[in-house]
Parts: structure tokens; C-alpha cells; sequence
């Protein structure tokens, strides 16, 4: 069976609308993920050193002590947003597990918090790892040329849902998202296409309203579109 890109965005929907329990989750991320910008954002160096380094950069001929100034700003900035992602992919990485187990169970039974969280920490470290060497494996083709990167993004797209639905191990996880997306690569693409033109769009909103729309309608939307893709391709769709 293959994606219904239609039927994936109306169901996806329709979930979440029929089942706001799963919204517990989003708003819990959503949280979370301020409190780690928050505890972050002063480890940045100041707006001035930052803007003063720029101007240090177009000047063209430094000193010494420039260079270094430059240098500093350079990596504090970074070290503090890598630890700052890692951070939050590591808390975002349960709350999506809970989201795609609930979702499922909302397809097949009455759906339940307390069951959506326990699945999410049984499977929690098989998900972590797999999404580490999805990253890593995507992050390599994009390094070679960007379209072998979105290649094997798509390929490897369903694998939290191949764990957290039908209990397939880290690697397995990968197998099976690679197998069940052959033949039907370009539906899934446009489907991840179609919700990167939405979130390209509601970045464009005024903006505590843009990350408003995007953490609680577009996260939960688009993860909720993915599962239901994910069982149209493994043929255990009912409309």
C-alpha cells in the first residue's frame, strides 16, 4: 500500500482534533524546550561582542588580539547552541515517541496518556540511538551533495514509528523504514515537503504567534500525518 498524502493530513488532523489527551504531551515539550532556551540564552556572549566580531570579519586586515576575540566568540556561540540542541533532542525524543504511540493506539483502541508514556520510556533509548545514526547517516549524504542527504532522510524517516508500533529494534527500525519507503519514496518526500512549506509559512507569522502555531499545531500535525503514513505503507490503514 502506498502513502494517500490526502487522507494522511485529514486523518492526521482529525486525530488530534477527536483526541486533545494528546496534546498533554506537545504543551509539556513545548515547556521544556523554553526552559532549556531560557537557561541557555545567557551563556551566549552579549549582542555587542557578537556584532563587534562581525565587523572585525568585513574589516578584512586583524590583529592578533582581534583574531582570537573573534575566535572566542565563535566557539562560545557554538558550544552553547550544540549543547543547547542536544539538550532539547533529547527531551523532544520521548515527548515525539509518546506522541506517535498515542496517535496508533487512537487507530486501534481508546488511546491512553499513562500508556502513550510508558511505551515512550520502555523504547526511549532504542529511539535515541536510532535517531543518532539517522542524523549521522543523513548528515554524511548531505556533506557528500544535499540530495543524498534528503535521500536517505526519506528512507530512514519511519523508523521511530517501526519501534514504538511494531517493537523493531535499532537497526531493524532502519531496515524496515528503508524497505517499506521503496517504490514509494517520492509520496513520503512530498508529504515532508507539504509540512516544510507550512512551517516555512507560519516562521513568517509575528513572533510568539509563529512558535506558537508551529509547537502546537505543526509539531503535533505533522507527527500525527507520518504515523498514519507509516501504516498505510506497513497496510494496516483503516479509513
Amino acid at each position: 500500500m502506498k502513502v494517500d498524502i490526502l487522507e494522511s493530513l485529514k486523518k492526521g488532523f482529525r486525530i488530534l482534533k477527536d483526541n486533545p489527551i494528546i496534546f498533554v504531551p506537545v504543551i509539556v515539550l513545548a515547556i521544556l524546550s523554553f526552559l532549556i532556551s531560557q537557561f541557555f540564552f545567557p551563556m551566549l556572549p552579549p549582542e555587542e561582542d557578537i556584532l563587534l566580531s562581525g565587523k572585525i570579519i568585513e574589516a578584512g586586515n586583524t590583529t592578533a588580539t582581534d583574531d582570537k576575540f573573534v575566535r572566542d566568540i565563535i566557539l562560545r556561540s557554538t558550544t552553547v547552541l550544540i549543547l543547547e540542541t542536544i539538550s532539547i533532542m533529547v527531551i523532544s525524543t520521548f515527548f515525539y515517541s509518546m506522541i506517535i504511540r498515542m496517535v496508533y493506539d487512537a487507530t486501534v483502541k481508546k488511546l491512553s496518556l499513562s500508556e502513550g508514556r510508558r511505551i515512550a520510556v520502555k523504547k526511549y533509548p532504542y529511539v535515541l540511538v536510532s535517531s543518532v545514526i539517522c542524523m549521522a547517516i543523513s548528515g554524511i549524504g548531505a556533506t557528500v551533495f544535499v540530495i543524498p542527504g534528503i535521500f536517505l532522510f526519506i528512507k530512514l524517516l519511519y523508523f521511530d514509528c517501526a519501534i514504538l508500533i511494531d517493537d523493531e529494534k535499532i537497526i531493524n527500525s532502519l531496515k524496515k523504514s528503508w524497505k517499506i519507503t521503496r517504490g514509494d519514496w517520492w509520496t513520503s518526500f512530498a508529504l515532508c515537503l507539504l509540512f516544510g512549506l507550512l512551517f516555512l509559512l507560519l516562521s513568517l507569522l509575528p513572533g510568539l504567534l509563529s512558535k506558537f502555531m508551529i509547537e502546537l499545531l505543526w509539531v503535533p500535525w505533522f507527527t500525527s500525518s507520518l504515523t498514519i503514513a507509516y501504516l498505510q505503507l506497513t497496510e494496516r490503514y483503516d479509513r
